[in-house]
């Protein structure tokens, strides 16, 4: 066996075939590394992508676990309200709730979570049911008292929907973690 294989009878190239031998090999490795660095990249970017999906549901869920525990702070604002009977307050009260829940649902639309589906349809209807109030006893059409135990009805009912929702929401934060 001759002992110089490995100079593969370069001796006889002209010297231009043998620079451009060597760069046809540089540009096959450089391509390579292209090919990997740009799969390297691709991961990371996915990798990101996961990670902002899940710090803006971690967010969301953050956001809902202050909001929603409002909703019943304002609920028992308004029955204290009607006992002193401080109907200015009622009427704050009702205003605070309609917004407050509004808020909410569109936090929970934003998320197009399935489970919070009746949770969203509650919050409308309280939301609607304390707007109307508010505005009944703008126009004089009823009483303070009157149009916020017919309001206090559904935001009793959104009540028990927004307790399951917060306990939901707890699971889901603590999960992220």
């Amino acid at each position: 066996m001759d002992s110089d294989w490995w100079r593969l009878g370069l001796e006889d190239w002209p010297r231009a075939d043998v620079l451009s031998l060597i760069q046809t090999i540089f540009t096959v490795v450089g391509f390579g590394v292209a090919i990997w660095q740009l799969a390297r990249t691709a991961s990371a970017a996915e990798s990101t992508r996961d990670r902002i999906a899940s710090f803006q549901a971690r967010v969301l869920g953050n956001d809902l676990l202050v909001l929603l525990p409002e909703l019943h702070k304002i609920e028992d604002d308004i029955d204290t309200a009607l006992k002193k009977p401080d109907l200015d307050e009622v009427e704050r009260c009702l205003t605070r709730y309609a917004r407050k829940s509004a808020e909410a649902v569109a936090l929970l639309l934003s998320d197009e979570a399935p489970e919070e589906t009746v949770l969203v349809k509650t919050l409308k209807a309280a939301s609607k049911a304390a707007s109307k109030s508010r505005s009944d006893v703008t126009k004089g059409g009823t009483t303070v008292e009157s149009a916020a135990r017919a309001a206090m009805v559904k935001m009793n009912a959104a009540s028990t929907e927004v307790s399951a929702a917060i306990t939901r929401r707890q699971r889901v934060v603590t999960d992220a973690e």
